[in-house]
């Protein structure tokens, strides 16, 4: 199957904002994954969650 599919997820975490952006060819031979995090000044006295994989 031959097929083109761009998600777009927008998580956010408590303070911190996550975007997940994949992107898959017709081949399926690849995926770009960017992930985009926007933390407040005070981020660092909250907690990170960062997903490790998603796949």
């Amino acid at each position: 199957m031959q097929y083109d599919l761009q998600i777009l997820l927008l998580i956010s975490v408590k303070n911190n904002h996550h975007t997940l952006y994949i992107n898959h060819t017709k081949n399926n031979s690849h995926y770009g994954l960017f992930i985009i995090e926007r933390q407040k000044k005070n981020a660092k006295n909250s907690r990170q969650e960062k997903p490790s994989k998603f796949f």
